[in-house]
């Protein structure tokens, strides 16, 4: 049985107080998995990378209570994933080890429940890890929890939950029951190719032994073995040692006397680290094998070459960020425009995160807040929903939605600039 109209008001009105809580508890969760992503010492092999996180809309906790029948208190205590984040990574291990680690760094009392299906897929073929904790968003004398739900993935799963996102689940369709079973079929296709997958990376993962000091007068695969594990502590995947020595090979390098040399120098590996942080603003190191490869990029050409290579790569990783992010931004917007502007008006989408995701937000030439042009905005809006005239959406996201841009300035400068002029 379903909520009265009433009890709907009551929740609704509950939710739109508790949203400032929940953006907080996104932006903790967030910060919880970045710290995780950066203990990878080895980013080239094992691949972690966040690609979505949301607050579960209103219409969507709405539905979820009624599916587990809970009454209007119980609405938003019941329901372990008001804010989820998604990770994906490459492979099978990839996911264990990210779990190992997310486990690590929680306390075992903000930890509600782990659901293994990647051992245990559900009846549809679906598979993935979750976790569900709780963060805390209130201060040290009014604590308060929010529930929230991690999904680990990898990159096959997660093209599998995507069609079955947009064509079954979204269009909310009844699948007669043997396309059910089709996608059934192509979960355990896929399952199969991460088990290829996998097999694949445990070869390229396979580490050097070392039995100690070696000639570093010439070039050889043990050498840029042995300086990597004198340098950060643990032996280096075949592959970084592969392209090392590949680099020294196209550059004419004959020795190693000096890529260990350079890699003693805190200061070159300082450089290397604070550029890299402020090409991401990721605010965690690289991996050694990014510092490796740049200090054999400043021994074959220059430590400007090093810089440029650790500018590259560190711009690659944020552009690929980026673009998942405003993937899955966009693909959480609703398929009208009047469930858009209803979306807007009951603050479950935000203005501002919608309009980065279409690159089109500012910021404030005072103080640096993000702010969006209304008229911008407006015809961004109609020309995603194929609306001729936007002066319509114009006009009401003006009624429903504060603190627009104007001239290049938030809505509070904007203010006290024209009471100046």
């Amino acid at each position: 049985m379903g909520f009265s109209s009433e009890e709907k008001k009551k929740i609704r009105r509950a939710y739109l107080q508790l949203v400032p809580q929940l953006e907080k508890a996104r932006e903790r969760l967030t910060g919880i998995i970045a710290e995780v992503a950066s203990q990878i010492q080895d980013k080239s092999l094992v691949r972690a990378r966040v690609i979505g996180t949301r607050i579960k809309s209103f219409d969507s906790l709405l539905r979820k209570a009624e599916q587990k029948g809970l009454g209007v208190e119980d609405a938003f205590h019941g329901i372990h994933d008001l804010v989820g984040i998604r990770v994906v990574c490459n492979n099978v291990d990839d996911v264990y080890r990210f779990y190992e680690l997310l486990i690590k760094s929680l306390p075992e009392e903000d930890v509600i429940n782990k659901e293994d299906f990647l051992a245990t897929p559900k009846s549809s073929g679906y598979r993935a890890f979750h976790i569900n904790i709780y963060v805390d968003v209130g201060g040290p004398f009014s604590p308060q929890r929010i529930s929230c739900e991690i999904q680990i993935r990898t990159l096959l799963q997660d093209s599998w939950a995507e069609l079955t996102h947009e064509d079954i689940y979204k269009a909310g369709v009844d699948l007669p029951e043997d396309l059910k079973g089709r996608m059934e079929d192509l979960a355990s296709l896929l399952a199969v190719a991460d088990e290829i997958a996998q097999r694949v990376r445990n070869r390229i993962a396979r580490d050097f032994q070392t039995g100690g000091p070696v000639d570093l007068g010439r070039v050889s695969r043990d050498g840029l073995a042995y300086i990597f594990k004198q340098t950060f502590g643990t032996p280096p995947s075949d592959y970084v040692v592969r392209e090392a020595e590949q680099l020294c090979e196209r550059n004419g390098l004959e020795a190693l006397d000096e890529v260990e040399k350079i890699l003693r120098k805190k200061e070159f590996r300082e450089r290397v680290r604070k550029v890299y942080i402020d090409k991401t603003g990721f605010g965690f190191s690289p991996e050694p094998g990014l510092i490796f490869m740049a200090a054999v990029k400043a021994v074959v050409q220059d430590e400007q070459a090093a810089y440029r290579y650790i500018k590259a790569r560190a711009r690659e990783e944020r552009e690929e960020i980026d673009a998942y992010w405003r993937n899955e931004v966009l693909r959480q917007l609703p398929d009208t425009v009047d469930a858009f502007m209803e979306q807007v008006q009951n603050e479950s989408l935000s203005v501002e995160e919608i309009a980065e995701a279409w690159e089109i937000a500012d910021s404030c030439a005072i103080c640096g807040t993000t702010i969006v042009e209304p008229d911008t905005f407006a015809a961004e809006v109609a020309d995603y929903y194929g609306v001729d005239d936007y002066s319509e959406i114009f006009s009401e996201l003006i009624r429903l939605a504060a603190g627009w841009g104007e001239d290049g300035l938030c809505s509070y400068h904007a203010y006290y600039a024209e009471k100046d002029i």
